[in-house]
């Protein structure tokens, strides 16, 4: 795993100041119809849209949990006064309650960036991803999925996109503070070799078709991140919140009504 040494770019929700698209940055021999494709597998990572108190649209990424809680990035849910709405199996679900982790500060980077949301009505998917609770997750092949801006490693993330969920894949390098490291290859690539991009936030990196993570951020050194070779991408390792997402989702739900 390349060192960190300085963080230029932050994974952030997407402003709706021009035209969002979705996908993250793939290889660029490879056709971004392979990665709409594998996208098509991932019915339960859906969109996040944010309205905040000035009425400012932003989108991010989310994954159901089960059938009336989704897991997202703790940073897409500003101060807590924004509406949201999650758009997942061609629902546009209200987002009732949310629950960030009590230790996330938007000031330190790399710690506690996951929430969990109470939908007002069910998702109604045939099946729902498990937790990965193992801590092996270094040098695993992972997927990878959300709404994030398209682009190549060559090029990185562009403005323009059409709103279709793509999804990818990846090998974890090492992990940094609670974050799982990925980074775009050029050689020893997996077979739809992938990296998030802004939108992204939110959504999940699979492993054994379990979520071991949450995307959160991409990283480079000495320069600003585009996702593109020599970025890295960071994705809250779920292996270390197993307990954290259970007895919240529990008492999420039990305070539904109140």
């Amino acid at each position: 795993m390349k060192k960190i040494k300085i963080i230029l770019f932050i994974l952030l929700c997407i402003l709706a100041t021009f035209k969002i698209s979705d996908g993250g940055t793939r290889h660029p021999s490879t056709e971004d119809g392979k990665h709409i494709e594998y996208g098509e597998g991932f019915p339960f990572i859906g969109q996040l849209i944010i309205i905040d108190s000035n009425n400012q649209l932003s989108y991010g990424s989310a994954v159901a949990y089960d059938d009336d809680i989704i897991i997202t990035a703790a940073h897409l849910l500003g101060d807590g006064e924004a509406n949201c709405f999650v758009d997942i199996n061609k629902k546009n679900i209200l987002i009732l309650k949310t629950i960030k982790h009590e230790e996330y500060n938007e000031d330190i980077f790399g710690y506690n960036d996951i929430a969990i949301c109470l939908c007002e009505k069910p998702i109604e998917l045939k099946w729902y991803p498990a937790l990965y609770e193992g801590e092996d997750e270094v040098n695993k092949i992972c997927c990878m999925g959300g709404f994030g801006l398209p682009g190549t490693f060559e090029t990185g993330y562009s403005k323009n996109g059409d709103y279709t969920r793509r999804a990818g894949s990846n090998k974890i390098d090492g992990i940094d503070k609670n974050l799982l490291i990925c980074s775009p290859s050029n050689t020893n690539r997996t077979s739809l070799e992938y990296c998030i991009s802004p939108g992204d936030s939110g959504g999940g990196l699979f492993i054994d078709n379990k979520l071991a993570g949450i995307n959160s951020c991409i990283m480079a050194t000495q320069r600003q991140s585009k996702s593109d070779y020599g970025s890295e991408s960071g994705h809250t390792r779920i292996s270390k919140y197993v307990n954290w997402i259970k007895e919240n989702s529990k008492t999420i739900k039990a305070n539904k009504n109140k």
